[in-house]
């Protein structure tokens, strides 16, 4: 169903969202899903949300940070947000958990690939046994997009999983009325690396001033300003 979403005060309104750090399975391609919740982050992942946190802190503050409570996202949201005395501390919000991928977890990733091209299903729609449906994947994301477009302006971390992102992403673009620009779709709809950054901006058209009934803004464009970026593990210059 298509949704009409709305803002608060002055637009726009900034959210980033962040994969995880490297865990010790993920160099193995190994599908981690909800099975893996306990899961530490590795040394690399460590540093990754370590420079992360580094560079955020030096462009931008936030005046919220939601995380996964899975324990590789809690981790790496604390670990960014130590890098500066003018964030707030996380929050958890379960909505942000990784897709539970039933019997695939555990296995390679390519196994979960090769299956759904088997099948002649886009992975976003390929559920094995005891998965997390791509209906209810999506009503998450929803629930979490429309929460976030209510409200006063404000920029907003989430620290959650490779899974959610992408299906974010596929929300975003395939389930509101809303004008999408610069949106990738290779690299929107590939898995994005550890500690990537997403920034997405909601926002209306220039010109644009409509409202709703009650004197509020409505949004009617998302701009994606980065996707899966990860320039603070190549350089001293994220932005």
């Amino acid at each position: 169903m298509k949704i009409s979403l709305r803002i608060f005060n002055q637009l726009p309104r900034q959210i980033f969202l962040v994969r995880h750090g490297e865990t010790p399975t993920n160099p193995l391609n190994i599908l981690q899903g909800s099975s893996a919740s306990g899961l530490n982050l590795s040394e690399t992942g460590r540093t990754q949300a370590q420079r992360l946190g580094q560079h955020l802190s030096k462009y931008y503050t936030f005046d919220e940070v939601w995380s996964s409570d899975y324990t590789r996202a809690i981790q790496t949201a604390q670990l960014i947000t130590t890098q500066s005395n003018l964030y707030p501390k996380s929050k958890i919000d379960i909505r942000l958990r990784e897709r539970h991928y039933g019997e695939a977890e555990g296995k390679p990733l390519d196994a979960f690939l090769g299956e759904a091209r088997r099948l002649n299903l886009e992975h976003f729609y390929h559920e094995p046994k005891d998965s997390e449906s791509f209906k209810d994947m999506m009503t998450r994301v929803e629930s979490i997009f429309e929460e976030l477009s209510k409200g006063k302006n404000r920029k907003v971390l989430l620290v959650t999983h490779g899974g959610f992102l992408l299906f974010f992403n596929k929300f975003v673009t395939t389930r509101t009325n809303l004008q999408v620009e610069n949106f990738d779709p290779i690299r929107g709809f590939e898995m994005c690396p550890n500690t990537g950054v997403t920034k997405v901006v909601l926002n209306s058209k220039n010109g644009d001033t409509k409202t709703e009934t009650d004197g509020t803004q409505k949004i009617s464009q998302v701009i994606f300003e980065t996707i899966s970026d990860t320039t603070h593990l190549k350089q001293d210059d994220y932005k």
